[in-house]
């Protein structure tokens, strides 16, 4: 099954893997805020704090869909 799908399962399915996806579409949102209008030294400093929380929220997300990959993949014993 193709990410893509995977990650939609999980959207629709898991409460966990959903909260963890809307966040880091927040976070999304406030950095293009922030890159859309002229930025100070501390808007820098914020672009680079929230660009870590998405990567540390997109690995957490990563995780989730491997295993949920391989909960669908593995045969009955």
């Amino acid at each position: 099954m193709p990410v893509d799908s995977l990650k939609e399962e999980l959207i629709k399915n898991d409460e966990g893997f959903r909260k963890l996806h809307e966040q880091h579409q927040a976070y999304e949102r406030q950095l293009e805020r922030i890159q859309d209008s002229p930025h100070s030294l501390e808007d820098e400093v914020e672009m680079k704090r929230i660009k870590m929380c998405k990567l540390a929220l997109k690995d957490q997300m990563e995780v989730m869909i491997i295993a949920h990959r391989r909960e669908i993949t593995a045969v009955p014993a």
